[in-house]
């Protein structure tokens, strides 16, 4: 791609206000690469084990009601390995493995087959805030990506992914500061007297907090409230807490 045409589709991408921009313009994107089919797929986390799925595509008629219907996602080895990995991969690859793969998994790669989606390339996206995303682009037998594309490319899909966190996952963090504190000190066993010892405030203010926290995430307890939060990026490590495993220098 010549890097007037990736400028602007960048530009563009950084600039769109809605999801359905972003929708025309990853097809275009995927049209630029060759292929005629894409699937974007967004995962927000609602908990430890729970997401919801936000899907941009533009897929053979039919293909996104089977596969819903059919559970697929369930078994899809794209899924399964862009959520185990960062490195994009090229579909051809997993015919290598097709062995040692379900047989489930090995129907669904089939069923793409046969709606013309015979090739592709997957880019596994994880966020800082918890979320994933995965972007694949697929054609014909005859489409295929230059390794010399996957850079430019990745560095597009990264993009979309940042694009597609802003438009569609609308569960930013409003907690207080005080709040995360607290959910901080609980996540380390603390209870609530020993946070309030900690923080210097009363036992009855701790509770408060994360009450507070509670229902601002709409969670039902406090332990749910941690897993939520720290699924989402909202309760981070601390800074001032860390611990130095490893040091090499040359």
């Amino acid at each position: 791609m010549e890097k007037k045409r990736f400028n602007q589709l960048l530009n563009r991408i950084d600039d769109c206000g809605k999801a359905e921009q972003l929708n025309q313009i990853i097809l275009e994107v995927t049209r630029e690469y060759g292929y005629q089919y894409y699937q974007f797929c967004l995962l927000i986390p609602m908990g430890l084990l729970q997401c919801q799925i936000y899907l941009l595509s533009h897929s053979p008629d039919g293909w996104i009601k089977n596969y819903w219907e059919n559970k697929y996602m369930q078994e899809d080895p794209l899924v399964h390995l862009a959520m185990r990995q960062s490195r994009p991969f090229q579909w051809r690859d997993l015919e290598l493995t097709d062995k040692q793969l379900p047989a489930q998994s090995v129907a669904i790669m089939a069923a793409r087959r046969e709606r013309g989606m015979c090739d592709g390339v997957t880019f596994p996206l994880h966020g800082p805030n918890g979320s994933h995303g995965i972007l694949s682009l697929s054609g014909g037998q005859d489409s295929e990506l230059e390794l010399a594309d996957l850079p430019l490319l990745g560095i597009l899909s990264s993009t979309i992914f940042c694009k597609a966190n802003q438009l569609l996952n609308q569960k930013a963090s409003n907690l207080s500061e005080r709040e995360r504190e607290c959910l901080f000190w609980v996540s380390e066993g603390k209870t609530s007297w020993e946070v309030a010892k900690i923080l210097g405030i009363t036992e009855r203010t701790v509770n408060f907090h994360l009450n507070s926290a509670i229902r601002k995430t709409g969670c039902r307890n406090r332990y749910q409230t941690i897993a939520h939060s720290i699924s989402a990026g909202h309760l981070m490590p601390a800074m001032d807490r860390l611990t130095l495993a490893t040091f090499m220098e040359i």
